[in-house]
């Protein structure tokens, strides 16, 4: 079995705190199937800096890797 890649332990995270965030979590998947990854990345940022996403960490990691491969 493969190990599950940086976009699907974020969203695995995400998904399991968003009766606190819908929206935000909608917009994030909106942004990832629309391939805007910047976007999504600053939007799980700026989610996770409001405090209302505390990454596991292993999303932590996750999302420093999306950083480095879509963020910047």
């Amino acid at each position: 079995m493969t190990e599950p890649n940086f976009t699907e332990i974020l969203l695995a995270d995400l998904r399991s705190g968003a009766a606190g965030y819908p929206a935000e979590l909608r917009d994030i998947e909106i942004a990832l199937v629309g391939r805007e990854l910047r976007r999504a990345h600053a939007l799980m940022a700026s989610l996770k800096e409001s405090g209302k996403w505390r990454p596991s960490s292993e999303a932590e990691a996750a999302l420093e890797d999306f950083w480095w491969e879509y963020g910047q």
